[in-house]
């Protein structure tokens, strides 16, 4: 939660008991916080219910995104639910378009306004949490009308940020999608794309030692991504 509040973010391991992993969760290789556009916020329909029952805390159940050239990239968290929960994307101002689990992320599907998310309270419990992320869904121009979706870094809490994402530029009449990235000189990072053709495609970026930044291009036939020099 401290990463996606945007506010400070410290470890807090013993000595000697540092976990590298874990901490590299929130972060660039240069120590650069990776967090959305705004602090996670308590979800509307969560405190409506809290006034109809006398202020009794009725969970966490939160929200945030970020927004890189009108995509918005949200995620959800929930935890310590009582009751279970249909979220619509309407709910959290989010886009349509692909979601999937903090837990598996080779589990897809379709949100949309006939296909809420639904949280479970015996999932999403006092002694856990559950965590969600929604990346729009676009479509190529093509014959074939293949769609894909930029799911990001799966390995940090924020798999689509500003801090490493500079721009999505969707080019409709080429059928294809140029994302700028940046990171530190050197860097290799892990990004994946939803593509109906190819499935989900991890592909490794090499950040430019003189540029510090990379470009995937997602086309309907081939994804890449080189460095920038």
């Amino acid at each position: 939660l401290a990463t996606l509040s945007t506010g400070p973010v410290g470890p807090g391991d013993a000595i000697n008991y540092t976990n590298i992993e874990r901490i590299m969760r929130c972060c660039r290789e240069d120590g650069l916080i990776l967090k959305p556009d705004r602090p996670i916020t308590m979800i509307d329909s969560l405190i409506a219910d809290w006034a109809e029952n006398n202020g009794d805390i009725q969970g966490e159940l939160y929200s945030t995104q970020t927004t890189i050239n009108n995509q918005i990239f949200s995620i959800i968290f929930a935890s310590s639910m009582r009751k279970n929960y249909l979220i619509y994307p309407s709910m959290i101002k989010a886009q349509s378009g692909i979601i999937w689990s903090y837990e598996n992320s080779t589990d897809i599907s379709i949100f949309d306004d006939t296909h809420p998310l639904y949280i479970s309270s015996n999932k999403c419990n006092s002694s856990s949490f559950c965590l969600w992320y929604i990346s729009p869904l676009w479509q190529f121009n093509d014959a074939d009308h293949r769609q894909y979706a930029f799911m990001g870094e799966l390995n940090k809490w924020t798999s689509v940020s500003r801090q490493r994402i500079n721009s999505i530029d969707i080019n409709f009449d080429q059928s294809q999608t140029a994302i700028t990235i940046k990171g530190s000189p050197g860097e290799i990072i892990p990004l994946t794309v939803y593509h109906t053709a190819f499935g989900i495609r991890s592909l490794p970026c090499y950040i430019s030692p003189p540029t510090g930044q990379a470009l995937m291009v997602i086309q309907s036939f081939h994804i890449s991504c080189t460095e920038i020099n």
